[in-house]
């Protein structure tokens, strides 16, 4: 039942084994690791459903004193290495590009959410004096919000909501848990 209703997405193998969700392509990883970092970039390290918008907002409003008018749409975007587009399509994805393109002229401070492993990001990173804010959620919590993420997204995919139910999260759980162990065991490139 699950399956049929509500999908986790797939993944990719990059580099050293980690697992990047198909609307980013190797390449937009690469162009992330030659990013170039400025000094007062702001980088937001996440994993999914861990609450990167939650600390973007928190950020954007410490910058801008607390008047969220101030702030520019684009410090309230995607993460830096995903395609602005909402499709699997992979032509469609290659012409949008990462959205860190539209970031490369952005006024500083830049506020760059990521769910990039470490060994992903620029490689200057480290150099260049950026700040780097970490959260680190539940991960009981992160697999309910993904649940819940997959069954909005659900509706606006199939056209349907995929109904609450204990035996279809018990379905979303082992098909999360089934992908992450195949993923794991795949050789690294």
């Amino acid at each position: 039942m699950g399956d049929q209703v509500m999908s986790v997405a797939d993944f990719f193998t990059y580099k050293e084994g980690y697992h990047i969700p198909v609307r980013v392509l190797k390449e937009f990883m690469e162009e992330l690791r030659e990013m170039e970092v400025r000094p007062d970039d702001i980088f937001i390290a996440t994993f999914p459903k861990s609450g990167t918008h939650w600390m973007q907002e928190i950020v954007n409003l410490i910058l801008f004193n607390g008047n969220s008018e101030k702030i520019p749409s684009n410090s309230r975007r995607m993460n830096i290495e995903l395609a602005d587009v909402k499709t699997h399509c992979p032509e469609i994805i290659a012409k949008a590009g990462p959205y860190l393109r539209k970031l490369r002229n952005a006024p500083s401070p830049r506020v760059l959410p990521t769910h990039a492993s470490y060994d992903c990001l620029p490689k200057d990173l480290t150099n260049t004096g950026c700040k780097v804010i970490y959260v680190y959620r539940n991960p009981k919590d992160v697999i309910v919000s993904y649940y819940n993420h997959r069954r909005r997204y659900t509706k606006k995919d199939l056209g349907k909501s995929a109904p609450h139910s204990p035996l279809l999260f018990d379905d979303f759980l082992k098909a999360m848990t089934t992908k992450y162990s195949k993923l794991r065991k795949k050789p690294k490139e």
